[in-house]
C-alpha cells in the first residue's frame, strides 16, 4: 500500500509539472519539460564533481603537509609524481589573450580576459601545478629547504646572478682595483652611487643615460637642498678640472645648490684646487669607501648560500603585464 502511494504521488507531481508547462508552451510542453530535466540533472552532476573535486584536493594538499609540514594556499594542486619524473620548476606567467607589444592589455578589444597559466614544480615524490607563480617558487624553496635537488629555472638563476653580483658590488671596500672590477658598466656605478646617497639620508636618483646634460644623479640632500653629481669610473686615469667644469655649467642651469663627484680614481691637482674655489664636493675612493663599509652590511660573497636564495615577489613582478599586478 504505501509503495503504491508513492507511486500515486510521484505519477501527481509529474502530472503537475507538466500540465504547467503545458499552459507555458502549449504543445512543446513536452520537449521543453524533459530539456529541463535534463539540464537540471547536468547541474547537479556537476555541482557534485566540483565538490567530488574539491574534497579531493583538500586532502591532497593535507597529505603533501602532513609529510612535508608544508602548508600550501588553496590555489596549489598536489599529485603524487608516480612516474618518477625529474626534479624541476617551469614557471609560466600571465598575459592578456590580446596584448600590446610591452605586454599590457590591449585595450581595442571589449572581451580580453587575463590568462593565468599553471607553473609546475616537480620534486622525487610530488607534481605541484599552480596559476600563481610566485606560490610555485615559494612552494619550490620549501622543498629545496628540505633537501629535494630541484634546480633553478631560467627566471630564478637570472634572479641569483643578479643578487650575486649585487652581494659582490657591497662588500667591504679595501682596495681601489677590485673595488673598480666590481662595476661592469659606468652605468652600474651611477646607479650605486645613487644607492649609496639614498643610504646615509639623501633622495637621488639617476638622469636617463641617454639625455646625460653634464651630470648623472639629481636629488635633495638631507637639507632638503638640490644637488647634482658626476660619476666617473676610470681606470687608468684621475677626473681633470674640465669634466668638473662640465658639472659646474650643469649645476648653473639646473640652478642646483651643491655638486657632487664621485671618481674611485682620484683628481688630478687642478681638479682639486677648481672644485676647491667653486664648491664642488669630491669623492675619492676613500670618500666612497668609507660612506660604502657604514651603509653595507652585506655578507661576503662566499658566504652566499646558493640553497638559501629565494626570488623576490619584486623580481617575479617584473614578468607579468604593468597593467596586471
Amino acid at each position: 500500500m504505501p509503495d503504491s502511494m508513492s507511486a500515486s504521488q510521484s505519477l501527481d507531481v509529474s502530472t503537475v509539472y507538466f500540465e504547467f508547462l503545458s499552459a507555458i508552451f502549449g504543445r512543446y510542453s513536452k520537449p521543453i519539460g524533459y530539456l529541463i530535466l535534463a539540464l537540471l540533472a547536468l547541474g547537479i552532476a556537476y555541482l557534485t564533481f566540483l565538490i567530488v573535486r574539491g574534497i579531493y584536493r583538500s586532502h591532497m594538499r593535507k597529505k603533501f603537509y602532513r609529510r612535508e609540514g608544508i602548508e600550501l594556499p588553496s590555489n596549489v594542486l598536489v599529485k603524487v609524481n608516480r612516474d618518477v619524473n625529474d626534479p624541476m620548476i617551469e614557471l609560466h606567467f600571465p598575459y592578456w589573450t590580446h596584448s600590446n607589444k610591452n605586454g599590457t592589455r590591449d585595450k581595442r578589444y571589449s572581451s580580453n580576459p587575463i590568462v593565468l597559466p599553471n607553473s609546475t614544480v616537480v620534486s622525487s615524490h610530488w607534481i605541484l601545478k599552480s596559476n600563481s607563480p610566485i606560490n610555485a617558487t615559494r612552494a619550490a624553496c620549501c622543498l629545496r629547504r628540505k633537501g629535494e635537488p630541484i634546480p633553478f629555472c631560467e627566471v630564478e638563476r637570472n634572479a641569483y646572478l643578479e643578487e650575486s653580483h649585487s652581494r659582490e658590488i657591497h662588500n667591504r671596500a679595501t682596495n681601489l682595483n677590485s673595488f673598480i672590477r666590481r662595476f661592469s658598466s659606468p652605468f652600474e656605478f651611477e646607479s650605486y652611487c645613487a644607492d649609496l646617497l639614498n643610504k646615509n639620508g639623501w633622495i637621488a636618483r639617476t638622469t636617463r643615460a641617454t639625455a646625460d646634460g653634464g651630470f648623472d644623479i639629481e636629488g635633495v640632500d638631507p637639507q632638503g637642498r638640490k644637488f647634482i653629481a658626476e660619476c666617473k669610473l676610470f681606470t687608468k686615469s684621475k677626473a681633470s678640472r674640465p669634466t668638473i667644469q662640465k658639472l659646474v655649467g650643469a649645476a648653473q642651469l639646473e640652478k642646483a645648490d651643491r655638486m657632487l663627484f664621485f671618481s674611485p680614481s682620484g683628481f688630478t691637482v687642478e681638479a682639486e684646487q677648481f672644485a676647491s674655489a667653486v664648491g664642488c664636493e669630491l669623492f675619492g675612493f676613500s670618500s666612497i669607501a668609507n660612506m660604502h663599509n657604514n651603509s653595507f652590511s652585506a655578507p661576503a660573497h662566499s658566504d652566499f648560500d646558493i640553497n638559501d636564495f629565494e626570488i623576490s615577489n619584486e623580481s617575479l613582478y617584473a614578468y607579468y603585464p604593468d597593467d596586471y599586478r
